[in-house]
C-alpha cells in the first residue's frame, strides 16, 4: 500500500524492548558456526514472538554468504543451507501474513468509506470516527482539522465507552492545540504521512497533556490532505484492547487517503455552492435597485419611466445620449470593476473629476450605488452596436 513507504516511527528509546535485543542478536559475525548458531537461536525465537523482518535479512545475507564461501567445509556450507531455507520459510510466512492482512484491510477499508459519498464535511467530521470504530475495529477515533499551525480537534468517537473517558471527550470539545508543542502531529502534518508511536510516554514528540488525559498506550496520527496540504488528522487508538501495530498504521494510512479524497470533493462542493449563492445575492441586489429606481430624472428635468428609457436607448442603438462623452468613458472604466483611482489614471483625470462625473451620473440614471449605475448603464446600453 502507498503508505507503507512513508509511515514513520519514534527511534527505539529503551534497551529492554524485546525487539532491540532482537536487533543485537542478530548474527553480525563472519565465523560460519557463529553465523548458524545465533540464526537458529533467532528462528527459536521466531517461533513464539515477533522477530523484525530485518534482523531475519540481515541472518539471511549472511548465511548466503557461508553457503557461496568455498573455504567453509561441506558440512558447514550445507549445514548453513539448511537453516537459510528455514529462514526463507520463516520469511514467506511473514509475508503470506502481510498479504492476508491487506487483503482484509482493502475489504475493510471499502466497507469503512462506502456511502460517505455527497456528504458534507460537517458530516463527515461526524460519520468517519464512527466508521473508523465500527469498521476498522478501532476502539477511538478521531477527526481533527489544522489551521496554520494550530490543531483543533472536532469529533472524537469511543466506542463501549468509559466513565472515565468523560474527561478525555470534554478536553477535546474545547482545546486547541498548537502545533509546536505537539511535534508528532506536526510532522505528520508537514510530512503528509502516517506516524505511529507505540510508546507515546516516552516518545519526545507526542503531546503530554494528551497522552496523560486519554491514558493512551500507544496511537496512530495520519493527515487527510487537500490540494497538496494537510487540513486535518485521523488519530487512533486501542485502549485496553491490544497494542498499535505498524500494520495498523499501513491501514490508517490508506483510510486517510480515502478521508483526503471524500473532504476534497465535499471542499469543492462546498466553494461552488457559496459562489453560486453570491451570485444569487449580487444578482437579487441589482434586481432591487433597479426596482427601487424605477422612474428617475431625465437630464433636463423631466420624468419618465424606466421602460420609456430603454425603448429609447435601444431604438437608437447606442449608449445612453444624455451621458457626455466622458461620463460614458467613466462608466466603461467602472464596469469592469475599475475604482475611482483606476479610472483616473485611465482617462488621465484626478480623482476629484472622476468623482464630479460619478455624481452627475448617479443624477441621470437615477441611482444611488456604483452597483445599482452598472446595471442601469448596462440594461440601456444592452443593443448597443458592436
Amino acid at each position: 500500500m502507498a503508505a507503507q513507504a512513508t509511515l514513520h516511527e519514534p527511534p527505539p528509546t529503551a534497551s529492554g524492548d524485546p525487539a532491540d535485543r532482537t536487533r543485537s542478536d542478530s548474527p553480525t559475525h563472519t565465523d560460519p558456526a557463529c553465523v548458524i548458531e545465533k540464526t537458529a537461536e533467532l528462528l527459536a525465537q521466531a517461533g513464539h514472538t515477533r522477530v523484525p523482518d530485518t534482523a531475519l535479512t540481515t541472518a539471511r545475507s549472511h548465511l548466503e554468504s557461508v553457503v557461496g564461501d568455498r573455504r567453509s567445509t561441506g558440512r558447514v556450507r550445507a549445514e548453513a543451507l539448511r537453516v537459510l531455507v528455514d529462514v526463507h520459510r520463516t520469511q514467506s510466512r511473514g509475508l503470506q501474513r502481510r498479504r492476508a492482512t491487506a487483503v482484509r484491510a482493502i475489504s475493510e477499508i471499502r466497507q469503512c468509506m462506502a456511502g460517505l459519498e455527497g456528504l458534507n464535511t460537517a458530516e463527515l467530521v461526524h460519520h468517519i470516527p464512527l466508521r473508523l470504530c465500527g469498521n476498522l475495529s478501532f476502539r477511538r477515533a478521531m477527526v481533527s482539522s489544522v489551521s496554520g499551525s494550530t490543531w483543533i480537534p472536532r469529533h472524537l468517537h469511543i466506542a463501549d465507552r468509559l466513565p472515565t473517558e468523560q474527561q478525555f471527550l470534554d478536553y477535546v470539545a474545547t482545546n486547541r492545540i498548537n502545533l509546536q508543542y505537539a511535534p508528532f502531529e506536526s510532522e505528520a502534518v508537514r510530512l503528509r504521512a502516517p506516524m505511529l508511536s507505540t510508546s507515546p510516554d516516552s516518545d519526545q514528540r507526542t503531546f503530554k497533556e494528551l497522552v496523560e488525559i486519554s491514558g493512551c498506550e500507544g496511537y496512530i496520527a495520519a493527515p487527510i490532505v487537500s490540494r497538496g496540504r494537510s487540513i486535518g488528522l485521523l488519530h487512533v487508538d486501542q485502549p485496553d484492547h491490544g497494542r498499535i501495530s505498524r500494520t495498523d498504521a499501513e491501514i490508517v494510512g490508506v483510510a486517510a487517503e480515502c478521508t483526503s479524497l471524500l473532504f476534497e470533493h465535499a471542499l469543492l462542493e462546498e466553494r461552488l455552492a457559496a459562489s453560486a449563492a453570491q451570485i444569487e445575492s449580487g444578482l437579487a441586489l441589482v434586481a432591487a435597485e433597479l426596482t427601487e429606481t424605477g422612474r428617475h430624472t431625465h437630464p433636463m428635468g423631466e420624468e419618465f419611466d424606466e421602460d420609456q428609457a430603454t425603448r429609447s436607448a435601444r431604438a437608437t442603438g447606442h449608449e445612453p445620449s444624455f451621458l457626455t462623452p466622458r461620463e460614458r468613458d467613466v462608466m466603461r472604466e467602472m464596469i469592469t470593476g475599475a475604482t475611482n483611482a483606476d479610472i483616473a489614471r485611465a482617462l488621465y483625470i484626478s480623482e476629484e473629476t472622476v468623482k464630479s462625473h460619478l455624481k452627475q451620473i448617479s443624477k441621470k440614471l437615477g441611482t444611488s450605488t456604483r452597483a445599482a449605475a452598472i446595471a442601469k448603464f448596462a440594461q440601456l446600453s444592452r443593443n448597443t452596436v458592436r
